[in-house]
C-alpha cells in the first residue's frame, strides 16, 4: 500500500497529467464519447472537479431531473449534479477550473499529516480511513485519466503511483474473480502476466474453496493469462466488452483455456 507521501505525490501527477492531455485538445474533442456510458471528455473532468469539490466541503448543485437512463444509482445521480451544469462550458473553461480546483486539493493534502490520514473516514466502498480514501480517489482519477486518453487516441502515463494504485486494486480483487466468477475448482491456479512499463507476473490460487494470491507463480498453472496493463484495466472497470477483448486478441491464454476465458470474461469489479 501506498504511504501518505505516495498517495499524494500520485495524486498530483495523475491530475498533471490529465491536464496535460486536456491542454492539447480541440473544442470537438471535449465531446468525444469515453467508455463511461453518457460521458464526454469534458464530463471525465467535469466528475474530478466535483469529488474533489465535496472534499473541499462544498455542496453540490441542486439534482438533476429528469434523470438519465445511465444513471444507475445514487452515486450516479450525485455525480450528476457536478457534471450536467458544465456540460455548456467550453472546454479551457473547464480545464481552467481543474486546475484551480486540484491545486486547492494539492495544498490542503500538503498540510495533513500521518494522524489525519489515519482518521476514520467514510468512503464510497464503506467505513475505512482518509488514506483507504485518498487510495481510492488516486485509483478513480487514474481510471478516468486513461478514459480521456483512449477516447482522444493520446495513450500515455502508464506508469508511477497512480498505475501502481490501480493495478494492486485489480489485484485485490482477482481472487474472488478467479475462485467465485470464473468457478476454478480445488487446487487450479491462473497466473498473470502483465506486458508493458508494469510488467509483473503473479498468480491465484483456490484453497479451501477460496481465492488467495499465491507467494509464488507456480511452475505449471492451471492457466495463463497474458495481456497490457490498458487492457486489464480497461475490462476490470467495466469499459470493454471481453468478449470483443479475446477475438480481437489482446489476450494470450495458455493452459486450461477455458478456465482462462471465464477469468477474462468475469474481470469487471466496477463500473
Amino acid at each position: 500500500m501506498a504511504d501518505r507521501t505516495q498517495l499524494v505525490e500520485g495524486l498530483g501527477e495523475t491530475w498533471a497529467s490529465m491536464e496535460e492531455v486536456g491542454s492539447a485538445l480541440g473544442e470537438a474533442e471535449w465531446d468525444l464519447p469515453t467508455g463511461c456510458p453518457g460521458w464526454s471528455v469534458r464530463d471525465q473532468f467535469s466528475h474530478v472537479i466535483g469529488a474533489e469539490r465535496t472534499l473541499l466541503g462544498q455542496e453540490a448543485p441542486p439534482p438533476v431531473q429528469p434523470r438519465a437512463d445511465y444513471v444507475r444509482n445514487d452515486m450516479g445521480v450525485w455525480n450528476e449534479r457536478w457534471i450536467a451544469p458544465r456540460r455548456p462550458r467550453p472546454g479551457a473553461d473547464v480545464l481552467a477550473e481543474f486546475h484551480a480546483v486540484t491545486a486547492q486539493r494539492l495544498e490542503a493534502l500538503a498540510a495533513m499529516g500521518d494522524d489525519d490520514f489515519a482518521a476514520p473516514a467514510t468512503t464510497p466502498i464503506g467505513p475505512g480511513t482518509y488514506h483507504d480514501f485518498m487510495t481510492i480517489r488516486l485509483f478513480d482519477c487514474w481510471v478516468h485519466e486513461q478514459d480521456v486518453r483512449r477516447a482522444v487516441g493520446r495513450p500515455g502515463h502508464l506508469s508511477g503511483q497512480g498505475a501502481e494504485t490501480t493495478l494492486a486494486t485489480i489485484q485485490g480483487s482477482l481472487p474472488r474473480t478467479v475462485a467465485k466468477l470464473a468457478g476454478a475448482p480445488e487446487g487450479a491456479s491462473v497466473a498473470f502476466a502483465l506486458e508493458g512499463p508494469l510488467a509483473r507476473a503473479w498468480a491465484v490460487g483456490v484453497e479451501g474453496g477460496r481465492g488467495r494470491t499465491l507467494d509464488t507463480v507456480p511452475a505449471a498453472p492451471t492457466a495463463t493469462i497474458r495481456t497490457d496493463l490498458d487492457t486489464l484495466v480497461s475490462l476490470a472497470c467495466g469499459r470493454s466488452d471481453p468478449a470483443h477483448a479475446l477475438a480481437d486478441g489482446r489476450f494470450d491464454l495458455e493452459g486450461d483455456e477455458q478456465l482462462a476465458r471465464a477469468v477474462v470474461s468475469n474481470l469487471a469489479f466496477t463500473f
